[in-house]
């Protein structure tokens, strides 16, 4: 008996042992590493209609019968046949897991997936202003078609959407060469996530344009079944409804507008701050209308306002950037703070001011309404410092102000009063260029930039009671089911904003921008989708106008590879600091700054250029895509002068700044694999924030 309790007793321990154990070599397993890396894990993508089995065999236990398609899954095991960990096996079987933390899921057959080589995806643009992407079973025909004139290939290109419009009912002929179409509805990536990761790209020139044709997969976080339109009869119909049309009407009735102004308060700025308050007050009268049901329209906007100034380091200035609204208002209380509003009683050091400050509080911490559409108004007479400037607050510039604004989907109109001085002429060509490129809102022609006589305080009221009164007039046009329409036809290819004069082109100007920020509201508010489980080609510009983005290509970065980011943007800027100071060759300065973290000093000395100095994230290193950090080389950077070499550091701090504000914006972080720890959340970075 005695005997029979010990053996017992002797199981149950070495149980007991064998369960942390097994845990602790399951948290130590780690993903195939792709050839030539220390840290970058091979990837697949489920295709459509896979499975996920407990054993490597045919019959074996199922485990998930319903994979998303194109859900990406870490390889823990690759199958012998493969040729390379940058191949896929035609047989064979692949142990795939959620993440890379060790725990695996099952076996996929090697049949089942797409290996995705590099976190390069793919955005749809605003919809507004361009033709639906068009989705291609096979490159040949996108190519054949891209190297025609450009009559006969905008030609061809028409003739395919009037296909796909025309077929009601019907399938479309076998041999039709497009599978899918993007919707003419936009599709909000975070309310409605969609995954198109790129898989291969082709570089090609359009029109004098660069472009890339992009083999890519589609996938969404929707149920199973393919969006190919030749066959999906249903697909094809959800593509072509129109942005303002179906179940559009009952959405404008609840459509909601913030509106907060952004404005120079320096000593100069008196007058306009007068007039906005008079634009606020006659506003006031229409809003209080009531429409049809009894409805106010002043419950359906809120405004705000931000005052910007210059460095507190001027006595007397007061603030640098003051939020005057902490909560959004309606009209009648938002008037009686504007009549608390004074200008500065001092001057600024010079006629720069902190524009940037004021744009990147109002965008980043303004308390935006949920579901409303979001505008700002800039006012100011003046250039912001510029980037690298100690008293530009924002450390960005007007390209990466601009690219935040549309993450956050703010729609920026921009009012710069320059006054008849030739002493302030290259200040005002300085501030109109900064202006021009925070009011390029996405989904428009143009700028939404209007240049106001400084000398002509009517000039400023016309334009601000026209920006006030479309607002309204949205409004009410959205009590009617209906979007904002141009209020007059623009001059085509406009190179610049109207002139003061020019009233008619000024208001179909503000009513695109309006009809623009709707278009993208109500994708959102619909619940477009996207297509999903199909792999095809497309172009990332408009087939008809390859003036056209049509896709943003981003990088899928998870937080722990951004900060790497950062202290790789933050290596370079300190090295390049030290070699200004003395006056040695950058790689030599590099050696310096890195060589506490670990480094190969040598590695770096004989690098030719940053790419191959072994400090570059292999994330970043892996990307298809030219890089200005990863071709920095010694030759190059004493090649310039110290401006210059100030200049690029200048913009690598820019771009740490952003990667900052996006590492705090929580809301926008996408859960790419159920089950991951939020440092696994995943952003889509656009190519433009790349280094």
């Amino acid at each position: 008996m005695a005997r029979k309790v010990f053996f017992c007793l002797s199981i149950t321990l070495a149980l007991l042992l064998a369960a942390p154990w097994a845990a602790m070599a399951a948290k130590d397993r780690k993903p195939v590493r792709i050839q030539g890396t220390k840290a970058m894990y091979l990837r697949v993508v489920a295709r459509p209609f896979a499975k996920i089995y407990k054993e490597p065999k045919e019959g074996a236990e199922v485990v998930d019968a319903n994979v998303r398609t194109f859900q990406p899954f870490y390889v823990y095991t690759q199958p012998k046949m493969a040729q390379a960990v940058t191949q896929t096996a035609q047989e064979g079987w692949y142990e795939v897991g959620e993440n890379d933390r060790g725990k695996t899921v099952g076996w996929m057959k090697a049949d089942d997936v797409m290996l995705w080589k590099h976190a390069m995806c793919l955005l749809y643009t605003s919809p507004e202003g361009r033709k639906p992407v068009l989705m291609f079973s096979e490159i040949k025909p996108l190519q054949e078609m891209m190297k025609k004139p450009q009559e006969q290939r905008t030609s061809e290109a028409e003739g395919f959407y009037q296909t796909i419009s025309q077929a009601g009912k019907k399938e479309l002929p076998k041999d039709f060469p497009v599978v899918a179409m993007e919707p003419k509805r936009w599709v909000d990536p975070r309310s409605q996530f969609y995954l198109m990761p790129v898989l291969e790209a082709v570089n090609l020139e359009v029109d004098s344009y660069y472009a890339t044709l992009v083999k890519m997969a589609a996938a969404t976080a929707a149920g199973r079944g393919s969006s190919n339109m030749r066959t999906n009869v249903e697909a094809r119909k959800q593509a072509l409804v129109a942005a303002d049309s179906g179940d559009t009407a009952q959405k404008l009735k609840v459509q909601k507008i913030d509106i907060v102004y952004v404005m120079d308060m320096t000593k100069s700025m008196r007058p306009f701050i007068e007039a906005t308050l008079r634009t606020i007050l006659d506003t006031s009268a229409a809003l209080s209308q009531k429409m049809a049901g009894g409805q106010d329209l002043g419950s359906a906007i809120r405004f705000g306002l931000w005052g910007y100034r210059d460095s507190e380091t001027i006595r007397g200035i007061e603030f640098n950037t003051r939020n005057f609204t902490p909560a959004l208002q309606e009209v009648e209380a938002f008037g009686k703070t504007l009549g608390t509003v004074r200008e500065a009683q001092v001057g600024s050091e010079g006629f720069e001011e902190d524009v940037f400050g004021g744009v990147d509080q109002a965008v980043l911490n303004t308390k935006w309404s949920e579901d409303a559409l979001r505008f700002i108004v800039l006012v100011g007479d003046a250039p912001s410092h510029p980037l690298g400037h100690k008293w530009n607050s924002s450390k960005k510039d007007e390209k990466i102000l601009r690219t935040l604004a549309d993450e956050k989907k703010v729609y920026l109109f921009a009012m710069h009063i320059q006054y008849p001085d030739a002493r302030l002429r290259s200040y005002h060509e300085a501030g109109e260029v900064q202006f021009s490129t925070l009011a390029t809102n996405p989904g428009t022609d143009q700028a939404a930039l209007f240049k106001i006589k400084g000398d002509d305080r009517q000039d400023f009221a016309r334009v601000s009671k026209m920006v006030a009164e479309s607002m309204v007039a949205a409004l009410k046009k959205g009590q009617q089911g209906a979007v904002m329409t141009q209020a007059a036809a623009k001059p085509a290819a406009q190179a610049s904003a109207p002139s003061s004069g020019n009233t008619a082109a000024q208001a179909a100007q503000i009513a695109e921008v309006i009809r623009a920020a709707q278009v993208q509201w109500l994708g959102k508010a619909t619940g477009a989708q996207a297509p999903k489980d199909i792999v095809a080609f497309a172009m990332d510009r408009d087939l008809e106008n390859p003036a056209i983005p049509s896709l943003d290509v981003c990088v899928l970065l998870n937080k722990r590879q951004l900060d790497s980011l950062v202290k790789t943007l933050q290596t370079i800027i300190e090295a390049g600091r030290l070699g200004q100071k003395s006056g040695q060759g950058f790689f030599k300065a590099l050696k310096e700054v890195a060589v506490v973290s670990g480094a190969d000093p040598d590695k770096i000395l004989n690098a030719k250029k940053y790419g191959e100095s072994g400090l570059v994230p292999e994330f970043l290193a892996g990307l298809p895509y030219k890089s200005k950090v990863m071709a920095l080389s010694g030759e190059t950077w004493a090649s310039w002068n110290a401006m210059e070499q100030s200049q690029f550091m200048d913009e690598l701090d820019g771009k740490i700044q952003a990667y900052q504000d996006i590492h705090s914006q929580s809301d926008q972080w996408v859960q790419l694999n159920k089950g991951d720890d939020k440092d696994q959340y995943v952003y889509p970075v656009k190519l433009s924030l790349m280094p």
